[in-house]
């Protein structure tokens, strides 16, 4: 996960992007499945909504994305058994 500092200023989503593709190449992530909004809301920083992208390997979600051009956080997550996800 990349996650800003509580009170910090948002990441720049082109950074985000080009550190998720360095940890987890294109060619790593399988056929891109769809992209989804998500609305949630969670305390004490509301910083659970956001977009995720949804791949055949992984799932990658960007915390309050568009917020001044960034996002506060991302994480990546792998479809793998022995990471919690089938």
């Amino acid at each position: 996960m990349v996650k800003r500092w509580p009170g910090s200023d948002t990441i720049d989503d082109n950074i985000l992007q080009e550190i998720g593709d360095e940890l987890v190449p294109k060619s790593e992530r399988g056929k891109y499945i769809i992209g989804t909004f998500l609305n949630d809301i969670c305390l004490p920083e509301n910083d659970c909504a956001g977009v995720e992208e949804d791949w055949q390997n992984i799932v990658i979600f960007r915390g309050n994305a568009g917020v001044k051009g960034g996002s506060r956080y991302e994480t990546i997550r792998w479809k793998r058994t022995e990471c919690g996800h089938s």
